[in-house]
């Protein structure tokens, strides 16, 4: 991960082990690509607007909060309406 950190995340979702680091690396990592394939803009730590973290963040809780009904369901899986507006923002002003 190169935008956010594992004690990031782990604030998010308020994670006090160290049990699924792997597997929350491996959400950051995917809400990252996300993010960059979304907006069509790569980022850095220095580039990426405070909304932008934030929505990395809402991202990878989300990925977390509903992993087991995304694995084993064929229902959409729940959308988080701020995330995407932030996204949107980004894409709209490619990164402004």
């Amino acid at each position: 991960m190169e935008l956010m950190t594992l004690d990031e995340i782990k604030l998010q979702i308020r994670a006090d082990s160290d049990d699924e680091d792997e597997l929350l690396t491996m959400y950051g990592n995917a809400a990252e690509d996300y993010l960059e394939r979304y907006t069509g803009v790569k980022f850095n730590q220095e580039t990426l607007p405070a909304i932008g973290k934030i929505a990395l963040l809402m991202l990878v809780a989300n990925m977390y909060e509903n992993r087991e009904s995304a694995a084993f369901s064929d229902e959409r899986m729940y959308e988080n309406k701020l995330a995407t507006a932030y996204l949107e923002r980004l894409r709209q002003n490619r990164g402004v």
